[in-house]
């Protein structure tokens, strides 16, 4: 049986934090890292996807369950 994972993610001005959660929602998986915006928004987009993609790889977490995501961050995306 395949876990359904969500994944929350904060993008802030100095850091980033990627949290999962299991079917239960039960966070089973927690990373961060500086969000570094002065290198530009094509970079940051490499950044979050960089962070999602670790957090499921260094929690040996199978990325193919990850069915949703929600995303906070202040102003305009």
């Amino acid at each position: 049986m395949q876990n359904n994972y969500t994944c929350g993610f904060d993008l802030g001005g100095t850091k980033m934090l990627c949290i999962v959660m299991d079917d239960k929602q039960k966070i089973v998986a927690r990373k961060r890292k500086k969000t570094k915006g002065t290198e530009g928004a094509q970079a940051g987009v490499s950044r979050i996807s960089e962070l999602i993609r670790e957090t499921f790889t260094e929690n040996n977490l199978p990325i193919e369950g990850l069915k949703s995501l929600g995303v906070g961050c202040p102003g305009p995306v």
